[in-house]
């Protein structure tokens, strides 16, 4: 339990205080992961293994973006 709360609040550091891809929308995107698994019942088919990695890549999808768009970033 340690470690995974250190992991997390680690996680929580490394997003950027940006309008939308924050901390907040990690946690959001995750927590709906967990619910599209749990009322589906597709931990069952993906396993313990495939089910962690689901809501890991959730957690981390935007782990320090900067907030900008691909417009932005073209010019």
């Amino acid at each position: 339990m340690q470690c995974l709360c250190r992991w997390l609040l680690s996680v929580r550091k490394n997003y950027r205080q940006v309008t939308y891809h924050n901390w907040r929308h990690a946690f959001n995107v995750g927590q709906m992961m967990f619910a599209v698994l749990t009322v589906s019942k597709l931990w069952r088919i993906f396993g313990e293994l495939e089910t962690l990695a689901l809501l890991i890549a959730c957690l981390c999808h935007d782990l320090d973006h900067r907030g900008t768009n691909n417009s932005f970033q073209i010019k």
